[in-house]
């Protein structure tokens, strides 16, 4: 198993990251979007991960897992804390606290294919830690107004 980080780095190593853009833009784009945004975009989040500092007391791995739903069979990435033995999204986690995680791939999927649904999967939220802090921060605020709505509060005030 390879480190998000080490991921990276040989896909790069190998010039394929070509193929990561390709396949980010087939698997989660429409086809009317703009690949040279999409490329231009994600270089820039990979160059930001592999810039990170080297992360202390990484407990967790990167599992990717196949799944399937009503559209069909896709790949779920989720974190697994082995301090907690817990299985989470990893979607708001800190860029930082992910880049030196263990990549578990369980469904046998090429490296370049496993960065393509972590990247996705990581970016969901935002593009960059800023992006994905202020969508948490929304998501908060959104849930404390459900909060108070259903516990009735804003009906008492």
């Amino acid at each position: 198993m390879l480190t998000l980080r080490e991921l990276i780095n040989h896909v790069l190593d190998r010039g394929d990251l070509l193929r990561v853009i390709s396949g980010l833009y087939t698997v989660y784009h429409d086809t009317e979007d703009d690949i040279l945004r999409i490329s231009s975009t994600y270089t820039d989040v990979i160059r930001q991960l592999i810039e990170l500092p080297p992360a202390s007391d990484v407990d967790c791995n990167i599992i990717l897992t196949s799944n399937q739903d009503e559209n069909g069979e896709y790949v779920e990435v989720n974190l697994y804390d082995s301090r907690l033995d817990e299985l989470t999204a990893c979607d708001y986690v800190q860029l930082k606290e992910l880049i030196d995680c263990l990549v578990e791939d369980k469904i046998g999927l090429s490296l370049d294919m496993m960065l393509v649904h972590v990247i996705s999967e990581i970016t969901f939220h935002g593009f960059t830690q800023q992006q994905i802090d202020k969508r948490k921060a929304e998501l908060r605020q959104t849930i404390r107004t459900m909060s108070d709505i259903l516990s009735g509060d804003d009906f008492l005030n």
